[in-house]
């Protein structure tokens, strides 16, 4: 990788930190490798997919910060631009040389195995594997996470959540979550 495009990517990663939390890209990134190396990947896999995770809201950058960092509830119309970030994300990697086929985990990390998800409303045979697990990880973190909108939840509350598993989650990673739970809890920043 050139050095004018390891500066662009990281002018990019400081400006979605702003948006987001350093800790949440952190701990997005290292949970969902941890929980991937239970499914086989390579080392090479791993690292791509850490690599994608590191990136996996990176669309976010354009949505207007009055949205992302709102409190009350999102109006449908807020919603519908929300739901944009991950083929935002998708562009700005594109143009970065990324291929569609790499980009999967950024555009399908918010599917649902059920197909209630987005952008395409994919369902489980649609998604990989990777975005399923990207997918799972990340609301974990939101949910442990304090957000302008929302306070944490307590572990005990998110393992519960998980154990209902009512959000169309691939049930093969959310055993797995569910297994690893306290060492995902103990990784965490």
């Amino acid at each position: 990788m050139d050095e004018l495009l390891k500066r662009q990517i990281y002018l990019y990663q400081q400006k979605l930190f702003n948006i987001e939390t350093e800790d949440h890209v952190e701990n997005v990134s290292t949970m969902t490798v941890y929980i991937a190396g239970f499914f086989g990947f390579s080392e090479e896999e791993l690292y791509f997919i850490k690599t994608m995770a590191v990136f996996h809201d990176i669309g976010k950058i354009k949505i207007p910060i009055e949205i992302l960092e709102k409190k009350d509830r999102l109006t449908d119309a807020e919603w519908r631009i929300i739901k944009k970030h991950p083929m935002y994300g998708r562009d700005i990697l594109r143009d970065f040389g990324f291929k569609n086929e790499e980009l999967s985990l950024i555009t399908q990390h918010h599917e649902k195995c059920d197909g209630t998800g987005y952008p395409e409303g994919l369902e489980s045979h649609e998604i990989s594997l990777e975005a399923k697990i990207l997918g799972a990880v990340d609301v974990m973190d939101a949910l442990l996470s304090d957000r302008a909108y929302k306070d944490g939840w307590e572990p005990e509350r998110v393992r519960e959540f998980f154990e209902k598993n009512d959000e169309g989650f691939c049930p093969i990673v959310v055993e797995k979550i569910l297994e690893e739970f306290d060492n995902l809890i103990n990784i965490r920043k």
